[in-house]
């Protein structure tokens, strides 16, 4: 199973989760598991993508970062993505220091603010 999973930080709850490069994503690789979810998303949300994870044969989790507040409920979800770096690529769209820090320390598959073709190659790469 290959899983795509977004989640989008945001100020306010925002049932638009409408996003180009995810789309386009989602579009150039075909049979994956896709989930999507906020940081105003219930706790059990965080279970689902921690679990999709664990069962994936690859993974792909894309950050939309519009805000840093309640990020700490990602700890439990970026510990996940550290012990299994080697089938994850995590994209982080946007600033998140906490994040950032944790993810960079221990999976050589981030991108940090790239341009879209350049993410899209890569992730093409990565999921085939």
């Amino acid at each position: 199973m290959k899983a795509l999973i977004f989640v989008h930080f945001t100020k306010q709850v925002n049932f638009d989760f409408e996003n180009k490069i995810f789309d386009d994503i989602r579009n150039a690789v075909s049979e994956v598991d896709v989930f999507d979810f906020d940081n105003h998303s219930a706790p059990e949300m965080v279970k689902y993508a921690i679990s999709m994870i664990e069962k994936a044969d690859k993974a792909l989790v894309y950050f939309k970062m519009d805000n840093e507040e309640g990020s700490a409920k990602l700890i439990g979800l970026a510990e996940k993505l550290i012990k299994y770096s080697e089938k994850c690529f995590v994209i982080l769209n946007g600033q998140n220091r906490l994040l950032e820090k944790m993810l960079s320390a221990g999976n050589k598959n981030i991108l940090i603010d790239e341009n879209t073709e350049a993410i899209l190659e890569k992730v093409k790469s990565f999921l085939a």
